[in-house]
């Protein structure tokens, strides 16, 4: 199905200002890129649905609690590292 064709959307947003700062780098570009740098991240996720629930909602963002603690475990101060990387050894 495509998600265009559906008649409710909905996002979520988490803003920079959440903190998943992250650190990356790719050794194959020409630029500074293949050194180490940050980025505080921004994250977007669209929602679709047919039909709205109970509650006339495509998603109960309360309910996301556990995404959002993911997404921190996750991308929260943390080195990401391409598994081709020639220095995956030292990483």
């Amino acid at each position: 199905m495509n998600f265009s064709q559906l008649g409710f959307k909905s996002s979520k947003t988490y803003e920079h200002n959440l903190g998943l700062s992250v650190c990356f780098r790719q050794p194959k570009a020409d630029s500074h890129c293949n050194k180490l740098h940050g980025y505080s991240l921004k994250i977007k996720f669209e929602f679709s649905a047919t039909e709205l629930d109970k509650t006339n909602w495509v998603v109960d963002f309360g309910s996301m609690k556990s995404l959002k603690a993911m997404l921190e475990d996750d991308f929260d101060h943390k080195t990401i590292v391409a598994e081709d990387d020639p220095e995956m050894e030292w990483f």
